[in-house]
C-alpha cells in the first residue's frame, strides 16, 4: 500500500468542534470565534449571515471567513481578487509597503494601512470599512453578528497565526509521502516521478511570484513575498505495522 500524506495538510484538514466541549472563559470565546471563523456557525448553533456584493444574503458556509482568507488566515487570490491575511499579528501592527531598489518605506496611500484596533475591526466586519477609514472592497461581505459573537471571532483573530507553522519555513513549504514495506520499486518509482514532476512544475511558476516579490508594485509587494518553494521528502517505513506511528 502507498500512502501519500502531505504533511503540512494534516494541519488543514476540516475538523467539526462543538463549543460546549470547550474550556470556560478566554478558551471558550476564542473556540466559539473559531467556529464562527471557520465553519459560519454563530454561538446559538444558527448558520452566520452577511450581506455580499450587489446585496445579496449570504449564509452559514457560503461566508465563512475561512473560504476567503483560508483556515491559517495568510489569505489567498484569484485574479485581480485578493483575500489579505488577517492573522493577529498582521492585523493589529500596521501594514507598511517598502521599496527595496530606493531603501525607503511608504506609510500612506493603496495598500497600507494603520494598525488595526478592536474598534477598528467592529467596523470593517459589520460595515466594511477599513482601519484607515476607506471602504473595503465589495467582495467582502457585510457580516451580521450580535456584539458577543463578535468579540468572539475579534478575541479568534487576535490568537490566530500565532503557532509556528509546523513544516514552513522562509523559503520551502515540506511535504512528505509515507511509503510502507510492501510496495514495490517500481511502484514507488512511478508514484514519486509523478509528484516529484508536480512539485517541479509549482516551484517552476512560483519564480515569477518570488519576482514579482523583488520588482512588485507597491500595493501587492506584502502580498507577493508570502510565496514558498514546494519540497518533498519521502519517508519510507519498515519494520511491523505497529511500530510505524512510532
Amino acid at each position: 500500500m502507498f500512502r501519500t500524506i502531505p504533511v503540512l495538510l494534516l494541519y488543514l484538514l476540516p475538523c467539526h468542534y462543538s463549543v460546549s466541549e470547550t474550556q470556560s472563559g478566554t478558551d471558550h470565546i476564542q473556540q466559539t470565534g473559531k467556529v464562527i471563523y471557520q465553519q459560519g456557525l454563530l454561538s446559538d448553533g444558527k448558520p452566520l449571515t452577511a450581506i455580499g456584493q450587489g446585496g445579496i444574503q449570504l449564509t452559514g458556509k457560503q461566508v465563512t471567513c475561512a473560504n476567503c482568507h483560508r483556515r491559517s488566515g495568510m489569505g489567498a487570490s484569484e485574479g485581480e481578487i485578493i483575500s489579505p491575511a488577517i492573522t493577529g499579528q498582521i492585523l493589529f501592527n500596521p501594514r507598511e509597503t517598502s521599496y527595496k531598489q530606493l531603501a525607503y518605506t511608504r506609510k500612506e496611500g493603496k495598500g497600507v494601512r494603520p494598525a488595526y484596533t478592536e474598534e477598528d475591526l467592529r467596523q470593517a466586519i459589520r460595515d466594511g470599512i477599513g482601519a484607515d477609514g476607506r471602504n473595503l472592497d465589495s467582495f467582502m461581505p457585510r457580516f451580521e453578528l450580535t456584539s458577543d459573537d463578535l468579540d468572539a471571532l475579534i478575541a479568534y483573530l487576535k490568537v490566530l497565526g500565532n503557532k509556528e507553522a509546523q513544516g514552513v519555513s522562509e523559503e520551502y513549504i515540506e511535504f512528505a509521502t509515507v511509503i510502507t514495506p510492501d510496495v514495490t520499486d517500481a511502484k514507488k518509482s512511478a508514484m514519486l516521478s509523478v509528484i516529484q514532476t508536480y512539485i517541479d512544475d509549482y516551484n517552476s511558476g512560483t519564480r515569477h511570484e518570488k519576482r514579482r516579490a523583488d520588482y512588485s508594485p507597491w500595493h501587492k509587494t506584502w502580498h507577493y513575498g508570502s510565496y514558498r518553494k514546494w519540497r518533498l521528502h519521502t519517508w519510507q517505513l519498515t519494520g511491523k505495522p505497529d511500530s510505524w506511528k512510532q
